[in-house]
């Protein structure tokens, strides 16, 4: 190569938010066994159009200045695909980086907690984690997960929430 190293543009694509619910189930009663996971990523026509288009835009930052210079060629999908192949690629080679959220979510009805935080049909177990937000946050899960466990633990000492002694 003449000493210059060749740099290539790897176009995988991830994303935060997604439109999409997953599930997560236990496999059976030993705590050792692991939990069956269904992330569901990209079911919907919303999160392809996402991916798709992050893609797209990944590829227009590649092709600007001072990028364009320093990137000789586009290992991954390569240029010469079209859109349809474009979502393909990306559903099938993308990724989510998304803290997952809403396994144990506090829902009017059907949700798994109480609005004590504690599981239905159990005595004394409460689920103190991002697990309880019905859907993501905006920003990152550390913050919403502190304030929470503040909220928890005035709960489980019978103070009204946001008294702090």
């Amino acid at each position: 190569m003449g000493g210059r190293s060749r740099t290539a543009a790897d176009g995988t694509g991830g994303r935060w938010d997604w439109g999409r619910r997953g599930s997560i189930h236990i496999t059976g009663p030993d705590p050792g066994n692991k939990p069956d996971i269904f992330a569901n990523s990209f079911a919907t026509e919303h999160d392809r159009k996402v991916i798709t288009d992050a893609l797209a835009r990944t590829r227009t930052i590649i092709g600007t200045e001072p990028f364009a210079s320093i990137v000789n060629y586009e290992q991954t999908p390569g240029p010469a695909i079209d859109e349809a192949a474009t979502a393909r690629f990306a559903t099938e080679h993308g990724f989510t980086a998304n803290h997952s959220v809403g396994t144990c979510a506090m829902r009017s009805g059907n949700g798994v907690l109480d609005g004590q935080l504690r599981v239905h049909g159990t005595r004394n177990l409460r689920v103190i984690d991002a697990s309880v937000f019905p859907s993501m946050p905006s920003g990152n899960t550390m913050a919403p997960t502190m304030a929470l466990a503040w909220i928890a633990a005035d709960l489980i000492r019978n103070t009204p929430a946001g008294r702090r002694s």
